[in-house]
């Protein structure tokens, strides 16, 4: 998870990586260009396993495979790289209120997978 850097929506919030699907891109392209955009890194996404409406906006959230590259977070858009249990995420004061629905909905995503 990321903190969200000054000069960002919901700045200093504990959040997962993201951000806006542009006009003319589909889901899968903006996860990828956002893990680039904000972490310098390579993903492949995997399947889609959340959606929600989140003040007004609709957020889908992604399982998706870390290809390559190192960790180096753009400082514009994160202030620091936070590494958590997921009991950890779900509690923490300064996380969105949205964080625990997306690891529970990750979390069965992988499951299923899992299973197939």
């Amino acid at each position: 998870m990321v903190r969200r850097a000054p000069g960002c929506s919901l700045p200093g919030k504990i959040a997962f990586p993201g951000g806006g699907v542009e006009a003319d891109e589909s889901q899968e392209h903006a996860v990828v260009r956002e893990a680039r955009e904000e972490l310098g890194i390579d993903v492949r996404p995997l399947r889609r396993v959340w959606r929600t409406d989140f003040a007004g906006f609709i957020l889908f959230g992604w399982a998706a495979e870390w290809l390559a590259g190192d960790l180096a977070p753009d400082p514009l858009e994160v202030s620091e790289v936070v590494w958590l249990t997921l009991d950890e995420a779900i509690a923490r004061p300064d996380g969105l209120p949205t964080n625990g629905d997306f690891i529970r909905a990750l979390e069965a995503g992988i499951s299923l997978a899992d299973d197939a």
